[in-house]
Formats: structure tokens, sequence, C-alpha cells
């Protein structure tokens, strides 16, 4: 059981990094940022920076996934295992339209 926990764990990160355009950490903590930064226009300089702030530590979760996500694929491309990564970002952009397509396994 905790096997298959870890495994789809990881399969959902990966979709959400799909998801979201294959972003850096860093793109993704300003695209958040900005976009409450933004949405709290009405208020002061500093309440909005710090609504800002707050969404970016509520999201810590999601941006490490996204984080670990990057590295990752970083690592599989640097050990020149590039089929993988691909392998990947085409499982995921598959599940993302095709919900019922089977398991990781079913790939190659």
């Amino acid at each position: 059981m905790k096997k298959e926990a870890t495994r789809d764990y990881v399969i959902e990160i990966f979709r959400k990094y799909a998801a979201a355009g294959y972003p850096s950490y860093e793109r993704e903590r300003e695209r958040i940022y900005r976009e409450v930064l933004n949405a709290c226009s009405d208020l002061n300089g500093e309440a909005a920076v710090v609504q800002a702030e707050t969404a970016v530590a509520n999201n810590s979760a999601y941006l490490t996934d996204i984080a670990a996500a990057e590295a990752t694929f970083k690592l599989l491309a640097a050990g020149g295992r590039n089929e993988i990564v691909n392998a990947v970002k085409e499982y995921t952009v598959l599940r993302r339209f095709c919900p019922f397509i089977g398991g990781l396994s079913r790939i190659g």
C-alpha cells in the first residue's frame, strides 16, 4: 500500500508540474506572489505585500513539489536520461487529457 501511495503522489506532482507548464520554482513563486499582489491592489502597499507573502507561504507544499519535479528532470537530463523525462512528460500530458489511461508501467 505504501508503495502505491508514494507512486500516486509522485505522479500527481508531475501532473501538477505539467499542468503549470513546467515552471521553475522561482517562476512559479513569482507568479503566485504577483497574482495576489495584483488582486490586492485596492489595499495599501504594505498590506498587499503581506497578502502576497502569505500566499507564497500558504503554497509552500505546492512550490516544494514544483522544485522537486524540476530538480528530478534536471538530474535525469544531466545523466543522459532524456527518454525518461520525455516519457514522464508524455504520460502527464496524456493523463491530463485522458484520465482513464493506465499507470506508468504501460509506457514504452
